[in-house]
């Protein structure tokens, strides 16, 4: 499969903190003190470092394999969350569309037979796997964490059969995005006719972006 990728690096500046606080007339001594409710988010985006892959993804190395004895990375569950400024409650209202929908005929089955049924990557000793994927013209590209950051492979859409990989995605960049730490992002463009890959890099704090030419 040949395949040319255009490399994005992106980073993002640590450290915003955006404060919104609401003002209302009167004395100051008097009035209660405004609420204030703070924001966290990117400040800006830096400027890329492109680089250009071209070549054959047969071409590149295989993603080493875990076997049964090998160490297991589990990455723990973030439960820090940013805070939400909830909405006020909706008007209630009857939904037009509500009727329409109930008048829709219904269909004797909810789910069809697939048409192509095959097996994806094994484990890589990551939990959790982040397993993505995406369908395009001619090939289904599928990726997961692997313990040096994301691994993809290449399958045929007509009969499943690996076309490519499975091939550690930082195997196409330079720099940082040279080791990669994982959490892929698979992504087909169908009116561009390109594919989109991205994960986080290993140093640097920054976003490896792949762009099929």
């Amino acid at each position: 499969m040949q395949a040319k990728f255009r490399s994005i690096t992106r980073f993002v500046v640590p450290g915003l903190a955006l404060v919104l606080a609401a003002t209302c007339g009167g004395a100051a001594s008097a009035d209660p003190q405004p609420e204030i409710i703070e924001l966290r988010g990117a400040e800006s985006l830096g400027t890329s470092i492109p680089t250009v892959f071209s070549g054959d993804l047969r071409d590149l190395p295989r993603a080493q394999e875990w076997q049964p004895g090998d160490s297991i990375k589990e990455i723990p569950r973030r439960h820090n969350r940013p805070p939400r400024v909830v909405p006020p409650p909706a008007k209630p209202e009857l939904d037009p569309l509500l009727a329409v929908q109930a008048g829709a005929p219904r269909s004797s089955r909810a789910l069809t037979p697939p048409i192509l049924n095959f097996a994806g990557q094994g484990f890589t000793g990551v939990n959790p796997p982040d397993t993505v994927g995406d369908v395009g013209l001619n090939h289904y590209i599928q990726s997961i964490n692997g313990s040096g950051g994301a691994v993809f492979t290449v399958y045929n859409k007509a009969d499943g059969t690996v076309a490519a990989g499975p091939i550690n995605m930082d195997s196409l960049g330079t720099g940082n995005c040279a080791s990669g730490l994982g959490d892929p992002v698979i992504l087909f463009d169908q009116l561009a006719d390109r594919w989109f890959l991205s994960e986080f890099s290993n140093s640097g704090n920054r976003m490896c972006v792949y762009i099929s030419q």
